[in-house]
């Protein structure tokens, strides 16, 4: 797998992510936080990854 191929499914990871944390409800606020906490390092990846490839 390609750089490339890396950074466009971390997206589309962090793009799943975002649409499950919609469907949750106020009960689910320990999902939500563990979801938002998973996005966050999928997004550093990416800029970790996308930083390299400039290097």
């Amino acid at each position: 797998m390609t750089r490339t191929e890396i950074i466009t499914r971390l997206c589309e990871m962090v793009a799943d992510i975002a649409e499950l944390r919609e469907k949750l409800t106020d009960a689910d606020w320990r999902l939500d936080a563990a979801l938002k906490d998973v996005s966050v390092r999928l997004q550093m990846a990416m800029h970790d990854m996308e930083k390299g490839g400039e290097e």
